[in-house]
């Protein structure tokens, strides 16, 4: 009786890392294969981000001066933004580096 359980263990065990490295090998081949792919369309996204909030910024300083240009940058450096997450990360990584 102990051989079945040990065995039905091992069948599930396989099945579920089967399962996850074909889904995996999914995901590349998705990425890789697709016409267009995801990369370029975030990287798109990324560049009209920019865009936006550069011509944003520019009105600003056009209407409010400098300090209102300055207001803007500031609430889309916000702390929960993507720009602040990835300079604190090299901020971090350089304190590390300094640190050994």
């Amino acid at each position: 009786m102990k051989l079945a359980v040990r065995s039905l263990f091992l069948k599930i065990f396989l099945w579920f890392w089967a399962t996850v490295i074909v889904t995996g090998i999914a995901l590349v081949l998705t990425f890789i294969f697709e016409p267009r792919s995801v990369p370029s369309q975030w990287h798109a996204t990324l560049m009209e981000t920019a865009h936006s909030s550069g011509a944003i910024a520019v009105n600003e300083a056009e209407r409010g001066g400098d300090s209102a240009a300055a207001a803007y940058i500031g609430r889309i450096e916000g702390p929960y933004s993507l720009l602040h997450g990835i300079t604190s990360w090299k901020r971090s990584e350089r304190c590390k580096k300094r640190s050994t």
